[in-house]
């Protein structure tokens, strides 16, 4: 998410001139179609079960593990995807287990950002690529489509992962940093790997994303962002290997989004339709990305800094800006073949630039003024977060199917209408007046 610390210099195409391109996101924005007028009515008549069924709103979750407290107050915002750092030093015996348990008995859907650390070695040697491809067609079987971990607990409602994103900006320098060759070629071969494992598991296919392109503003940068997607996209077997194309249009500093030959600025919101407009027409030349019309379009970060060292705006535009953008992905996601739209973040990070500050919460979990323009995105009820129940936890002592004593527990995070689970244990049929059940932390 840092600022980019070289900038592109690349010609802009006569085709693709700025003008042109803010007048077609223009033009998106401001489709009042039929269709449009009536799912609007029909979300309202649904409520919020079906508030967002063209376009999935959701969060990336940074810095937190997915346990039941967290998940609860998350699932208050109504968020249908929460994107997740997976990469295998972190695959450790129950962590991410307990994320997609917990994410699932929210209703809420995963998306995993498959990662290395440091992802070049998945490049520079080829035992470790060979380690790291065994790692991703395991976690594939695991979570996704008719997954293992589903398998294993019926009593969780499935919720596989329906999406794979690989890698996190790959054109910014750093730990996941790739030349455009060289993660074309990563995405050739981990594309095939993912949908192998994931037809092998279940018979159908999943989609698989080309990592977060980091896009700042709509000038030199923005334009070698789409030239990195162009060329990475042009290696033998890249276009192949992906569903979707996955991008961070970050509209933050003004000096990076001025009108051509003017001394001023696009507004933010002007500066985020244009830039992703933009990815959307460059897919659609096909003389430059054959086959890129067909690809879906996912926003797996977008955010603005509320308070913070730099490019801060006040809780009310942050607000106004998360309501402005999920209004315009909401409204232009068919024209578009938008997926998806995330906000990047859930609550303020242990960083010290402006991408610890983008946060819906403070980093002491207050919530912003944005927290509630969230929850008026989603249809979820407007409020401040909530802190969990306590489970409900019964023992039936006799007249059990198999004859043993059974535990019920009833999760207090869904207020009751979840079961964490319903087993009978080793223990013979019991009767009062020879048990008494307590509970304690164990």
């Amino acid at each position: 998410m840092p600022k980019p610390k070289e900038a592109w210099t690349l010609m802009r195409r006569p085709e693709e001139s700025t003008e042109a391109q803010i007048e077609a996101a223009r033009r998106l924005s401001m489709i009042p179609s039929f269709f449009g007028i009536l799912l609007v009515g029909v979300i309202a008549f649904l409520g919020f079960a079906s508030s967002a069924s063209a376009v999935q709103l959701g969060l990336q979750f940074q810095s937190l593990e997915g346990t039941e407290t967290q998940m609860y107050e998350i699932a208050q915002t109504g968020t249908q995807v929460w994107r997740l750092q997976v990469e295998p030093r972190l695959d450790t015996p129950g962590r991410y287990n307990k994320a997609f348990e917990q994410a699932a008995l929210h209703g809420i859907t995963i998306l995993p950002l498959v990662r290395a650390e440091p992802a070049t070695k998945i490049i520079a040697n080829q035992t470790e690529k060979n380690a790291w491809g065994e790692w991703l067609d395991g976690v594939v079987r695991r979570y996704g489509y008719n997954g293992s971990f589903w398998a294993q607990h019926p009593d969780i409602p499935a919720k596989p992962a329906t999406a794979w994103e690989v890698l996190n900006e790959p054109n910014l320098s750093g730990a996941d940093h790739f030349t455009p060759t060289q993660y074309g070629q990563l995405i050739a071969w981990a594309g095939p790997l993912i949908q192998n494992a994931s037809t092998n598991q279940s018979g159908r296919t999943t989609e698989v994303l080309f990592g977060g392109l980091f896009m700042w503003g709509v000038n030199s940068a923005y334009e070698g962002a789409k030239s990195y997607l162009r060329e990475a996209y042009n290696v033998s077997g890249a276009a192949s290997g992906i569903t979707g194309i996955a991008i961070h249009p970050y509209e933050l500093d003004p000096s990076s989004f001025t009108k051509p030959k003017l001394q001023e600025s696009y507004s933010r919101i002007e500066a985020f339709q244009l830039a992703v407009a933009g990815i959307h027409q460059q897919l659609n030349i096909s003389s430059q990305m054959p086959g890129g019309s067909s690809k879906n379009l996912w926003i797996t970060e977008d955010g603005w800094p509320a308070e913070g060292p730099e490019y801060a705006v006040t809780e009310a535009q942050q607000a106004e800006l998360l309501k402005q953008t999920f209004d315009y992905a909401k409204n232009n996601a068919a024209n578009l073949k938008l997926q998806t739209i995330l906000w990047y973040n859930y609550a303020d990070a242990p960083v010290s630039n402006w991408a610890g500050f983008c946060g819906i919460r403070k980093a002491n979990l207050t919530a912003r003024q944005s927290w509630y323009a969230f929850q008026g995105e989603t249809g979820a009820p407007v409020g401040p977060p909530r802190a969990p129940v306590e489970n409900l936890v019964g023992v039936q002592m006799n007249n059990t199917g198999e004859h043993h004593t059974g535990v019920h527990v009833l999760s207090g995070a869904s207020e009751y209408q979840t079961w964490l689970t319903q087993r009978e244990t080793p223990l013979g049929e019991t009767t009062a007046a020879q048990w008494h059940f307590l509970m304690e932390e164990y």
